[in-house]
């Protein structure tokens, strides 16, 4: 059921309206910085996508379909592809050597 006139029309003045109030008198606002803003939203992205993946793997058996396997495969990929996933293989690895020639006392003295 497609909506009527009223509610197209009203959908667009809300639309408006937010725009407005956020284009106009809020425009100078500045946010402040939140650091954990985005650890938090990747890791909300990662278990969703994982979560999708893992329901998207179960319809394969009962939809006896080749297309929930091929887009929870897409999502296994993206999963695996998050920053969160690749954080945590580089803890896992040893630091970088350039870093800890940068700051040496050798490197910064003169001759």
């Amino acid at each position: 059921m497609s909506p009527g006139r009223a509610q197209t029309r009203l959908a667009l003045a809300v639309l408006l309206i937010a725009f407005f109030i956020t284009e106009g008198p809020l425009s100078p606002v500045q946010v402040g910085l939140i650091d954990a803003f985005v650890p938090a939203y990747v890791t909300a992205m990662f278990v969703n996508d994982s979560i999708t993946a893992v329901l998207l793997f179960a319809q394969f058996p009962v939809l006896r379909s080749h297309a929930p396997l091929a887009i929870a495969s897409g999502y296994l990929h993206g999963v695996r592809r998050h920053p969160s996933v690749l954080a945590l293989s580089s803890l896992l690895c040893s630091p970088n050597q350039s870093d800890k020639a940068k700051s040496s006392p050798e490197t910064t003295k003169t001759r």
